[in-house]
């Protein structure tokens, strides 16, 4: 066993021993050199142990023939890297225990030699931490989905119970009694959508949720969700409409899932609906982006109640409603969140205008399908 380089620098081994991390100095042999009383303590070694061995000590024996070559590679071309840099790595104690560890390199000279300070941090209570989150994820997700599976099933034993009771009325259903039933139906599409929403956002979240990206045609598309949500606007006495602002391109497709750009659509042009009082009118438009022709931009206009600028941010966010908002209508806010989730599955996002008392505007772009 060799004995610690003398520095002749007796602050520059305080400031190594006064290190948050486990800090060791390695040189161009592989070889310890010194090692500070977190180091130590973090691999069981005592301090004087460890000084003279070669780095591949604090390796685990599965991957150690692997770690000469990787120290000469690097001693190619030495340079810093910070730690969180690299993937995450695993370490030995001297008791054999692997511990898992990010490590920080940073080379330094001294005197006419260049040397390595490995910087080396436990991350064993992060790693279960991002296991319980994982492990709480998965739970969640597979609740929701057991929970939603049971609605859908009561919600159609429900609706199919409204029809045939509203099949047995006679034809001069007193109009109270029809409003009832309007009402009942009306609950049972809401409580639907917001199960299908809330399913969708735990997919998304656990990743079980896969987008088929494919060419898909951007009119049909929009055209099939406004026939979709027609008769929720025709409820409220609202004027649906199609605006097209690219001809030209009218018929060609886009980068999209069209399952997820369907719920898109229709969660948007929904919140428009409930948002805009009767008699006002939701525009679904496609339009060209300024300066850029190599995408789409679809968005909903309505002539509803409007969004304050300060509580912008936090309605694009999801799971937030306004005041006003939760006066006109029931809801969590999640299918904003939804829609974020899916954009963002789309490398797009979505953009809110909106002046109060005179209506909002919730718009994303995306891109053309072009071959590869």
């Amino acid at each position: 066993m060799t004995a610690g380089p003398k520095w002749g620098q007796a602050e520059f081994q305080a400031a190594i021993e006064a290190a948050a991390n486990a800090l060791v100095l390695v040189d161009r042999s592989r070889a310890i050199l010194f090692a500070n009383d977190q180091a130590a303590a973090l691999f069981g070694y005592p301090k004087t142990e460890l000084i003279g061995k070669p780095v591949e000590t604090l390796v685990p024996e599965r991957v150690r023939s692997r770690h000469p070559d990787l120290v000469s590679r690097y001693w190619e071309q030495p340079v810093a890297r910070p730690i969180g840099a690299g993937r995450d790595l695993t370490g030995v104690r001297k008791d054999g225990q692997e511990i898992p560890i990010e490590i920080g390199l940073h080379p330094i000279r001294i005197g006419e030699e260049t040397f390595v300070i490995a910087s080396i941090v436990d991350i064993t209570g992060r790693k279960a931490l991002e296991k319980r989150l994982r492990d709480v994820t998965r739970l969640k997700s597979d609740m929701i989905s057991m929970v939603s599976h049971e609605f859908a099933n009561q919600l159609g034993s429900m609706k199919l119970a409204l029809y045939l009771l509203k099949e047995t009325e006679p034809p001069d259903i007193k109009e109270s009694r029809r409003h009832s039933y309007e009402t009942l139906n009306k609950a049972c599409e809401h409580l639907k959508n917001t199960t299908a929403n809330f399913l969708q956002l735990s997919r998304l979240e656990s990743g079980k949720l896969v987008m088929n990206i494919h060419p898909t045609p951007v009119l049909a598309a929009a055209q099939d969700a406004l026939a979709l949500m027609r008769p929720l606007a025709e409820a409220k006495s609202l004027r649906l409409d199609l605006k097209m602002d690219l001809p030209a391109q009218a018929a060609s497709p886009v980068r999209a899932d069209p399952e997820a750009l369907s719920l898109i659509l229709t969660n948007l042009i929904t919140n428009a609906v409930k948002y805009t009082p009767k008699g006002g009118a939701v525009t679904l438009r496609l339009s060209q982006p300024q300066g850029d022709d190599s995408r789409v931009r679809l968005s909903v206009q309505d002539t509803g109640i409007g969004i304050a600028e300060a509580e912008m941010e936090r309605v694009l966010s999801g799971f937030y409603r306004t005041d006003n908002s939760r006066k006109l209508a029931r809801g969590f806010g999640v299918g904003l969140k939804v829609v974020q989730e899916m954009l963002e599955r789309h490398d797009s996002h979505l953009e809110l205008a909106s002046t109060p008392g005179q209506g909002s505007e919730f718009s994303f772009t995306l891109p053309f399908w072009t071959e590869a």
